[in-house]
């Protein structure tokens, strides 16, 4: 298996902006990254490993949420977040960076009308390991704007965009 690269990018006028990306490497584990190549200290990412670790890493620190889950493989069952991000497009903006389609198996792409401003709308972009008739555990009553699941092996990748219920 070849490793899979996924891109969730914002399309803004013109431009396309990288804002998450997904990578699943041919042992099996999944890392999700959030790029900052403004400051490249900060390094937030999760990685799922094929063992079943999994843990989210930022700033150097040691790891957060530093746990075993079932393993991400052919008997993987249900649903598992792999990382759930805010996006608005002020936060789009200053990281900046652009997407090239084709370094990438497949883009998620959003439309910058479409995120809400993190006040009156407060979106979200998430990352699950789902298994087949599985759906991804969204936060109760959460509104899906956008959705693609990529099936290209089990457990799938799911990409969500979508908005936080009002409280």
């Amino acid at each position: 298996m070849t490793p899979e690269r996924y891109a969730v990018a914002v399309r803004d006028g013109t431009r396309l902006f990288l804002f998450m990306e997904v990578t699943r490497k041919k042992a099996g584990d999944f890392y999700a990254n959030l790029p900052r190549p403004h400051d490249p200290s900060i390094k937030v990412h999760a990685s799922y490993h094929a063992s079943g670790k999994f843990h989210v890493k930022t700033h150097g620190l040691p790891p957060i949420m530093d746990q075993y889950r079932q393993r991400p493989d052919s008997n993987f069952a249900g649903t598992k977040n792999l990382m759930d991000q805010k996006i608005t497009p002020a936060i789009v903006r200053s990281i900046g960076q652009a997407c090239e389609p084709e370094e990438w198996s497949a883009v998620f792409e959003l439309s910058v009308a479409d995120l809400g401003d993190g006040i009156a709308r407060n979106t979200h972009v998430t990352a699950d390991l789902v298994a087949a008739g599985a759906e991804p555990s969204l936060v109760p009553n959460a509104r899906i704007m956008q959705q693609r699941q990529f099936r290209a092996s089990s457990p799938f990748l799911v990409l969500t965009l979508y908005e936080m219920p009002r409280i």
